[in-house]
């Protein structure tokens, strides 16, 4: 699976989020989406469902990554 890599820590708010959707809408489910985030983005986990994604969080000093790919 490939890896689609976007970093929106330095982005304030709500760019993250229309960031990230974007993203999504183009996403393939030969790919996931593997987003770096300063906050952990709790508004973003309902709606990726509601698209039909899956997620995971990890949190890795002052960051989040969050992996997004289609459910399977």
């Amino acid at each position: 699976m490939e890896n689609i890599a976007i970093d929106v820590s330095e982005l304030e708010a709500p760019e993250p989020m229309r960031v990230i959707l974007n993203a999504l809408a183009t996403l393939t489910k030969a790919q996931r989406l593997v987003v770096t985030h300063r906050k952990e983005p709790l508004p973003l986990y309902p709606k990726i469902i509601e698209l039909g994604f899956t997620y995971e969080v990890a949190k890795n000093n002052e960051l989040f990554t969050i992996t997004i790919a289609h459910q399977a």
